[in-house]
């Protein structure tokens, strides 16, 4: 059983080597020795780990899985505080990876030592029974708005956030970026300011794939709320009406 000063000191390392990263990659600037994608999900899932030949932190951080140990880590037999500490790190983790340029977040998305684990995490956001504090929603909704926006960019990227690692939902592809989105769908301030910001380009989406405007339309609740205007605020109703049609006509 970890003790309280176990789990204090991978939240201390984990936060000092999200300010390398940082520091890092905000040096960064030149992306042709990026590698290109690879369009094909099995591919992304499948690769070997591999480095990215850019800065040593970056790296170590993919060649090592370190992503995947950290995971590990709060999976440990701790208190739902401690889980819930250790998970706002790794959301921290993630917002400093990719915001970064498109192509750079591209890149990233394509190995598996960064994709696998950040899937897992947010497949645990969504299925959590534990309460997540505020700073930890925040941090989660805005991880959430940038993965939206990397999608907009590289919409080839989408069907990867219809695969589930629940083996209960098996069968039952879900957009879990979506899904997760929802939960905020009425908070108050900015938490859900960004919440329904990212549901807009999420609907968005469904522009250039399908899938996205069938599971929202049948896979949700979100059209039979939006339907009776329960709590919807005026601005968000109007921008929502404005695309409704991507939804609902197909």
């Amino acid at each position: 059983m970890p003790t309280s000063d176990d789990v204090v000191a991978v939240i201390n390392l984990l936060n000092q080597m999200t300010a390398l990263l940082a520091m890092e990659l905000s040096a960064l600037s030149d992306e042709s020795d990026l590698p290109s994608l690879n369009d094909q999900y099995d591919s992304l899932l499948s690769s070997e780990p591999s480095s990215l030949g850019i800065n040593p932190c970056l790296d170590i951080l993919l060649s090592e899985n370190i992503l995947s140990h950290v995971l590990a880590a709060s999976r440990m037999p701790i208190t739902p505080d401690q889980q819930d500490q250790l998970r706002l790190e790794q959301l921290k983790l993630y917002e400093v990876l990719l915001d970064q340029s498109s192509a750079r977040a591209r890149s990233l998305l394509s190995h598996q030592p960064f994709l696998k684990p950040l899937l897992e995490v947010l497949n645990e956001c969504c299925t959590s029974e534990y309460k997540m504090c505020n700073e930890s929603q925040d941090h989660l909704v805005m991880l959430l708005n940038q993965l939206c926006s990397r999608l907009r960019d590289n919409i080839e990227l989408v069907e990867i956030f219809f695969r589930s690692s629940d083996n209960n939902l098996k069968g039952k592809e879900k957009f879990v970026i979506f899904t997760i989105l929802l939960r905020f769908l009425h908070s108050d301030g900015h938490v859900g300011s960004r919440a329904r910001d990212a549901l807009l380009l999420c609907i968005s989406l469904s522009k250039s794939h399908d899938g996205i405007g069938d599971y929202i339309a049948n896979g949700t609740d979100f059209c039979h709320v939006s339907q009776f205007h329960v709590k919807i605020p005026e601005i968000f109703l109007v921008k929502m009406l404005e695309s409704w049609n991507i939804v609902i006509w197909r």
